[in-house]
């Protein structure tokens, strides 16, 4: 299996190898890594095994993830709202479809310390 795209935040680093599996490693103290704590070497992010990653970016706290679809799949820190969920809570640990842009085909996402974006082709689904 070979590597396809590297991302990376303050202190965790994710990968999508060339199947369009994610793994994760590095600290994980906002649920910024997808799994239950923090981790040495990569490990498998569960609760994508239905999806083909083709993108992923990383910002200080949070990761998102494009699969083939155009569906964008996010976790970590969501202090300043930055995981699009439409939830309280300030820690996701588990990847979180993003309902609100279901309905569009995104083609691109980008992450800053503390925000998102995504890029759609305009059409609604």
């Amino acid at each position: 299996m070979f590597l396809f795209i590297v991302g990376c935040g303050d202190n965790h680093t994710v990968l999508i190898l060339e199947d369009g599996t994610v793994y994760s490693f590095g600290s994980n103290d906002y649920g910024q890594l997808g799994h239950s704590r923090s981790r040495t070497r990569p490990e498998k992010v569960d609760g994508l095994d239905a999806h083909t990653i083709r993108h992923l970016a990383c910002g200080s706290h949070h990761t998102l993830v494009l699969n083939e679809w155009g569906q964008v799949f996010a976790w970590g820190s969501n202090s300043f709202g930055q995981l699009g969920l439409n939830v309280s809570d300030q820690i996701i640990h588990t990847p979180k479809m993003i309902k609100i842009l279901a309905t569009k085909q995104v083609v691109q996402i980008a992450c800053g310390q503390n925000h998102s974006l995504a890029l759609t082709n305009g059409e609604s689904g």
